[in-house]
């Protein structure tokens, strides 16, 4: 399964966005930076769980760090059972490979488009 960094918990969402991308990702992203976009239901057929989408545009740096964490193996919480494992593609290679499902490939065609 391939997604975005996402999660729940305590605190205002851009906030959430923010934790989860340093734990899954390993990035550290100041919450100013981060665009919102707003909240929909996901798989709207089987589930009331919304999602709200925050991008960021990533620095060369920040971008040559999540290649570095793609190698280094699975990020996430010790002792959560959690795995998370970094993956730079481009929406080229994701829309050809069918990788995400299409909630994923939606929230990815609405940041860029």
């Amino acid at each position: 399964m391939r997604e975005l960094p996402g999660g729940s918990g305590p605190g205002a969402p851009r906030d959430r966005a923010v934790a989860e991308v340093r734990e899954e990702t390993g990035l550290a992203l100041d919450a100013g930076r981060l665009r919102y976009h707003g909240s929909r239901q996901l798989v709207a057929t089987l589930s009331a769980h919304h999602a709200e989408l925050f991008p960021a545009e990533l620095t060369e740096a920040e971008l040559e760090a999540a290649r570095r964490a793609a190698q280094a193996g699975p990020h996430g919480v010790p002792g959560t059972g959690e795995g998370t494992h970094v993956e730079v593609t481009t929406l080229g290679a994701v829309r050809a490979a069918s990788t995400v499902d299409w909630s994923m490939l939606g929230m990815l065609l609405d940041v860029v488009g």
